[in-house]
């Protein structure tokens, strides 16, 4: 058969050219080429994630017309619906696997809403496959190894998989196990394979390699990269089986491909962990949903889901349908929202405490982070955002690759609502522009004038002022509907706008706005050793740029993923300088989360800080007095200049922030406030250099000892030390919340979560002295 022959081919780019051609090509596959398709289906889709790397334009074409829903390949896996397939065990999400042992238990029920380990088990991948999909090994023991899927259910796992899978290991043909047999549908023998899925019956290992490859290192991408082939893919799946309707359909009528897809992304995505023990996951592990391709595929599937029309039918409140409990009829939420909102908010907060501990996460990070926030928080802008997204990642496939796109002057006026929103792509960002709807012909040309002059103008620092005052002409475009109109889905998910102060508050937010504030006061170090150092968090606990020297802020605002996050901050200040949705906001109880969250079981706690007491709280204006003192310093910077402008408008005319900010335009006010704003939270300006030499290091050394006395706190907020090795702190860790859960103990809340009381086990992360101990204890023992 020409498609598993193909597969044989070393290259990728050879194989996916070749695989592509010959099913789309192929008139009739035959019940034989249907069973031997079927036996190669997981080596396929492994090696359809290292085509996903592939950056040719021709390829990507032709990958998403052949896996595309509509393709050719669709309808065979479609018809096949006999379970033969089964995911590995082992490639499980903690929370799908945690579930799946509790229902080898005998004693499971799936409808006993008692028990909060239940509500998890409801939520679940099995929910919708049912009991008889568990896999088991043939013979006496009868061990678990997996679960059984269809071929449609298998190739949407392994899709979703892809963005928290390791690159696929390609063995030599020669090490890999015969190519040959029958289908493992039959429950006969041969081997269908590979390093992450098998066919039920067949008769290889789950470890087994694939029929193909010439090379036994991994492929050619890396973990958590951006692939604008699976996106286009994504996107076409979200159209497929989760499609936009005007009104929700009923929950017996909706497809069962529905329902188990969006179990995938609520599992493998955004909450693999179960809720009863996300309080006891260690700050110091890695999480795979850091990386940039699941944020932004998350990002992807939210926005999918709130841009559909079925929601602002049942959410939002209009002049022509008001949703008062007295006529009957109260806001709901779509059944997809229902599940994955309360579940990225989730994430959001378990990602926000990791953060305050994490020693390797870009600033790119946290700005992906921010923006997938920001699209929760913002209903009203999802559909615009939604077509912008996908006129540059169209789900539906052309017959020719695409030119390569040239960075022309935009036509249009710019998007000043959209900026800060824009899809992680490589190279330079895409800019989004006001739709030709919203923009009448006679207005295209002064607009677009008025644009160009605020970006000639801002080229210089010195014209800041005109530019700001040019920019002014640069209007928000209208969303659908408004912070009022949607106020029902504003006190549902009021728990999410609490991250505000959290997010403005994150270490590498901090640093940057800190530097860039002192730049606007005037408060310059000197240059720097490095022109130009990476954004990263701290390896150190003195600074969040590690170990190298900080950057001065003419070098920030020289480096790109600098600049994007100042855009993402802005866009931030943006949102809550929005008078309507404070309005609301102040409406609402100050401790009260929202119905939905609370369905859901979110608890008010940390990083979770209510905006309002009585009025503003002062800890969150002192942080968005920060933040705006870093955008002033940032006001030269063209691309900023519009956004900024609309961010100043707003604060002076809100009744909230009015008289805490000066505008952008009075150029004479902001040295002053930066100086007050650093004065508040503590800052010094950099003293005179001494007059003796001798008195330096007495005062340096004077300045160093209160640092050093100053730390207060649990023992397991501090980072790692010299001779600590951070697979002992795990141990340790861990064995002191087994001692505190033996004396019942309960955790000490920390700014980063939860940590034990008992801190003598921190000790044995050094080690150094664990060694010593280890030696001891065996002499005492042995001699």
């Amino acid at each position: 058969m020409a498609l598993l022959a193909a597969l044989q081919l070393p290259s990728d780019a050879e194989s996916c050219r070749r695989f592509c051609q010959e099913a789309l090509q192929a008139r009739h596959v035959g019940p034989a080429e249907q069973r031997q398709l079927y036996e190669r289906l997981p080596w396929l889709m492994q090696r359809l994630h290292g085509w996903f790397a592939l950056s040719n334009p021709g390829l990507e074409e032709a990958v998403l017309r052949t896996f595309h829903p509509q393709g050719p390949l669709s309808p065979l896996f479609a018809a096949m619906e006999t379970p033969a397939f089964i995911f590995p065990l082992r490639k499980l999400p903690p929370r799908t696997l945690k579930t799946v042992l509790a229902a080898s238990n005998s004693n499971f029920r799936f409808r006993d809403y008692n028990n909060r380990q239940m509500e998890d088990l409801n939520q679940s991948l099995l929910a919708v496959l049912g009991m008889d999909r568990l896999s088991r090994t043939s013979g006496t023991s009868g061990e678990l190894e997996g679960l059984a899927l269809t071929a449609q259910e298998f190739v949407l796992t392994t899709l979703v998989y892809f963005l928290v899978a390791e690159a696929p290991v390609i063995k030599p043909s020669g090490s890999s196990s015969g190519a040959t047999g029958s289908s493992g549908a039959s429950g006969t023998g041969g081997t269908g394979s590979t390093g992450w899925g098998q066919q039920q019956g067949s008769g290889g290992s789950g470890g087994s390699g694939g029929p193909g490859g010439t090379t036994g290192s991994r492929g050619g991408r890396q973990q958590g990269m951006l692939s604008s082939t699976f996106e286009r893919l994504l996107l076409a799946h979200l159209h497929a089986y989760l499609p936009h309707r005007q009104y929700e359909v009923a929950r017996a009528q909706e497809s069962r491909a529905s329902l188990f897809l969006t179990r995938l992304f609520h599992e493998f995505l955004i909450e693999q962990r179960p809720q009863s023990s996300v309080s006891l996951v260690l700050q110091c592990f890695s999480d795979v949903r850091l990386q940039p391709a699941a944020l932004h595929s998350c990002r992807l599937v939210l926005l999918h889901i709130i841009a559909n029309p079925c929601l602002r039918q049942g959410c939002e409140e209009t002049a022509e349908q008001l949703m008062f409990a007295a006529r009957g009829r109260n806001a709901r939420i779509t059944r997809e929202l229902s599940m994955l909102g309360p579940a990225v908010l989730q994430m959001l907060c378990e990602l926000l405490r990791k953060l305050q501990s994490q020693k390797e996460v870009g600033l790119e990070t946290i700005s992906s982070m921010t923006r997938l926030w920001l699209i929760l928080l913002q209903p009203w802008k999802a559909p615009r955002l939604y077509q912008w997204y996908l006129s540059l990642r169209s789900p539906e496939p052309k017959l020719e690759a695409p030119a390569p796109a040239t960075r022309s002057a935009p036509t249009r006026p710019v998007d000043v609502a959209l900026l800060g929103l824009e899809p992680e792509m490589a190279g330079e960002p895409p800019v989004p522009q006001v739709p030709k709807d919203f923009v009448e012909e006679e207005a295209l040309g002064a607009l677009s004038a008025t644009t160009r002059l605020a970006a000639a103008a801002g080229l210089t620092a010195a014209a800041v002022q005109v530019a700001a005052s040019s920019a002014q002409a640069a209007q928000l475009v209208p969303g659908d509907g408004d912070a009022i109109s949607w106020r029902n889905y504003v006190a549902g998910f009021q728990g999410a706008y609490f991250l505000l102060e959290s997010i403005l508050s994150t270490p590498l937010h901090a640093e940057l706005c800190l530097e860039l504030a002192r730049s606007c006061a005037g408060w310059d170090r000197g240059p720097g050793l490095l022109a130009n150092v990476g954004l990263t968090a701290a390896s150190s606990a003195r600074s969040s740029w590690g170990n190298a020297p900080a950057p001065t802020a003419q070098q920030l605002l020289r480096q790109r993923n600098a600049i994007q996050a100042l855009k993402v901050l802005a866009q931030v200040l943006l949102c809550f300088s929005d008078t309507q949705l404070l309005q609301v906001l102040h409406s609402c109880p100050p401790q009260d989360i929202g119905v939905w969250l609370l369905e859901y079981g979110v608890v008010l706690e940390h990083p979770m800080l209510p905006i309002f007491e009585d009025s503003l709280r002062p800890q969150l204006l002192m942080a968005v007095s920060v933040t705006w003192a870093a955008l002033l310093a940032a006001a030269p910077v063209v691309e900023l200049q519009p956004l900024l402008a609309a961010v100043s408008r707003q604060l002076q005319h809100s009744p909230h922030w009015a008289g805490h900010f000066p505008a952008l335009e009075e150029t004479s006010k902001h040295k002053p406030f930066a100086e007050t704003v650093l004065k508040e939270i503590g800052q010094a300006r950099p003293s005179e250099p001494a007059a003796s030499a001798a008195a330096a290091p007495a005062a340096a050394f004077a300045a160093a000892v209160p640092q050093q006395l100053e730390f207060r706190g649990p023992e397991w907020q501090r980072p790692v030390r010299g001779g600590e090795l951070e697979q002992l702190l795990c141990i340790a860790y861990w064995l002191a919340n087994a001692i505190d859960r033996m004396l019942g103990r309960c955790p000490v809340m920390t700014p980063c979560g939860p940590v034990p009381q008992t801190e003598w086990p921190r000790v044995l992360g050094n080690w150094k002295f664990t060694l010593f101990l280890t030696i001891a204890l065996l002499l005492a023992v042995l001699w």
